[in-house]
């Protein structure tokens, strides 16, 4: 199962959110801003055994946030 997959499900789960960044492996900004993603994206809340598909995911993340610049 792939990170992102993973933090949905966790969340759907009811963990708590720096229990999840630990968990995974990211800093809690970056569990946050993909979190945030995810609800504006209307993917955060279900069945915890149904997730959506990674494309679906990565598709959030590339329309919720804005790219990174490079300095």
């Amino acid at each position: 199962m792939h990170r992102l997959q993973n933090l949905v499900r966790l969340h759907r789960l009811g963990k708590r959110k720096r229990q999840i960044a630990r968990q995974l492996k990211m800093s809690p900004n970056t569990e946050r801003a993909y979190r945030q993603a995810f609800d504006r994206a209307e993917v955060l809340y279900g069945d915890p055994t149904k997730l959506p598909e990674l494309e679906e995911l990565k598709q959030a993340v590339v329309e919720q946030l804005p790219p990174k610049l490079s300095p």
